[in-house]
């Protein structure tokens, strides 16, 4: 970055290599390359503040980052920064994210994505079902064509027309990058619109907590019902949003570790 003048003062900060290229949930470990021998700081983010601490990258050229003791714990999601600073303060910055990989499998769609894994990584698809052969597939994290508009929309697309109809009970399988991840197929549908009362019924797992999303141009409006006795209501009628005929969305029902299925 060339001088930059103001007030008197005249700053000039030459952008030094710096690079964030491993995480380790067990060990509380973040890693990464950057100017040997050089000093750093990072910080792990927690509401309002973060906490970090300094260190310096080895000979080689790597860096790790040992939060055990300090007070931060890392975990799928976690978030930060590490800054590098030259001899008269300016630093060179770099925002880190532990990937929070997540399996979405939508039945009527036929159609199973990865969510949050870097992009570039090759997923390894299994569908398994009892009594039947595994499907097996591969697919990359690329950008969804479908959004070219938002470029930090990023999946894994798996299309399983023609090859595979998903079933209650079915047990998905993503894995690539390091990272593990399955979801059971649960029972999930929309049964009936009552335009009247702007609500949607349908019918799921007894006691989880669905998100209900109307769509409109550029977003969506959510509601979160339960399921009591096998089946849910999404009311709108304390929401702006007016449903209509033509009107369309989607159902999400999540589970413990993130995995979701569509509808």
């Amino acid at each position: 970055v060339g001088p930059q003048g103001g007030g008197g003062i005249t700053k000039q900060l030459t952008v030094m290599p710096l690079d964030v290229t491993e995480f380790n949930v067990d060990n509380n470990t973040v890693g990464g390359t950057g100017v040997p021998n050089h000093p750093l700081q990072i910080c792990g983010n927690v509401p309002n503040n973060c906490i970090g601490f300094s260190l310096t990258v080895g000979g080689d050229g790597h860096w790790l980052a040992g939060f055990s003791g300090s007070g931060y714990t890392l975990a799928l999601g976690s978030n930060g920064w590490v800054a590098e600073p030259d001899e008269d303060g300016d630093q060179v910055w770099y925002d880190w994210n532990v990937p929070n990989p997540l399996i979405q499998a939508n039945m009527a769609g036929h159609w199973v994505q990865g969510r949050d894994w870097p992009q570039g990584t090759v997923l390894n698809l299994t569908i398994h079902r009892e009594g039947e052969t595994d499907y097996t597939a591969s697919a990359q994290m690329v950008h969804n064509p479908d959004n070219p508009g938002d470029p930090n929309d990023i999946r894994a697309w798996f299309d399983l027309n023609g090859h595979w109809t998903l079933a209650v009970d079915d047990q998905v399988t993503l894995s690539g990058g390091g990272y593990h991840k399955e979801l059971i197929v649960q029972p999930l549908a929309v049964t009936g619109f009552d335009l009247d009362h702007n609500r949607i019924n349908g019918t799921g797992v007894t006691g989880e907590q669905l998100q209900v999303c109307a769509n409109y141009p550029g977003g969506c409006t959510s509601v979160y019902p339960s399921v009591v006795d096998g089946t849910w209501t999404a009311d709108y009628s304390g929401t702006t949003y007016t449903l209509v005929l033509g009107s369309n969305g989607w159902v999400a029902d999540t589970d413990a570790d993130g995995d979701q299925i569509w509808l």
